[in-house]
């Protein structure tokens, strides 16, 4: 991959599901997305690209927050909730500019 010396490419890593949250209809576990990202981890490796995991605890929080609470913004568990977005957000922007 080819990128401006002054750019950086980020890849944001894939959260982990909260197992015992997780409906089965979705069909998605957490040693899925396991491989999934150490294959991602593989194929990016020596390129440059950055990849972004810091905001994983905060969506597995607030995930597990929701399955426990039943927050308002908590649609089902699996996704996180708009303030964990906005809060990973904030930490991309900090570290980029």
């Amino acid at each position: 991959m080819a990128a401006h010396r002054r750019q950086k490419i980020v890849w944001l890593h894939q959260s982990r599901t909260v197992e015992e949250t997780t409906p089965d209809v979705y069909d998605i576990y957490p040693d899925h997305i396991d491989k999934y990202n150490d294959e991602i981890r593989r194929v990016f490796k020596g390129t440059g690209v950055v990849i972004w995991d810091s905001i994983n605890a905060i969506v597995e929080e607030n995930v597990r927050a929701c399955a426990l609470t039943a927050y308002s913004n908590c649609y089902d568990f699996i996704h996180p909730g708009f303030g964990a977005i906005a809060l990973g957000s904030q930490l991309i922007f900090n570290h980029l500019c």
